[in-house]
């Protein structure tokens, strides 16, 4: 198994009640932030309209991080939980700058036959190291600091995501240039 990238089969699904929560609602019109971050400024305003960020309702966040796997997770006091869509746009190689992995749970893979869509790791030189197939109701981990790409999806991508990240607020506090 590679370390950057790999299914993780000891995480229980999200009940649908819970992923209502963010994937029937308007973000746009309710209290939460987005934010959009890139390492690449020449497409910051690409990424301003492609990328969204918001943070979760507590019941969300309460039920991943009562799961054994995060309660027990050795940086538990450093992860936040986020509601993430990314619209088709964005498929590129690339690396992120403000988090450095992340636990995934794929709501909507943006395929509207449920198909694979593909997650892959790239080495230095953008020659694929690894690749996994996502469907909806299912977990993975990646290493973000390395090369990585997802693609092969038409619609909208909808993921509850778990990172080294606290909230949008500190992102906000600490990066106001990112604030959209």
């Amino acid at each position: 198994m590679n370390a950057d990238l790999y299914k993780v089969h000891e995480l229980p699904k999200i009940p649908t009640e819970l992923t209502d929560l963010v994937t029937k609602s308007d973000p746009e019109d309710s209290e939460w932030l987005m934010y959009k971050y890139t390492n690449r400024p020449e497409l910051l305003e690409r990424y301003r309209k492609i990328l969204r960020w918001y943070n979760v309702p507590s019941e969300i966040s309460d039920y991943i991080f009562d799961t054994e796997f995060f309660a027990n997770h050795p940086e538990r006091d450093k992860l936040g939980c986020f509601y993430h869509m990314v619209l088709p746009d964005c498929d590129g190689i690339h690396t992120d700058d403000l988090r450095t992995y992340t636990y995934n749970y794929v709501i909507d893979n943006g395929m509207p036959d449920n198909r694979a869509v593909p997650v892959a790791t790239y080495d230095s030189d953008q020659n694929l190291v690894t690749q996994i197939k996502t469907y909806p109701g299912t977990w993975y981990y990646l290493n973000v600091e390395k090369n990585h790409r997802v693609w092969n999806y038409t619609q909208p991508r909808r993921i509850i995501t778990i990172n080294n990240l606290k909230t949008v607020e500190e992102i906000h506090r600490h990066h106001p240039e990112l604030m959209i």
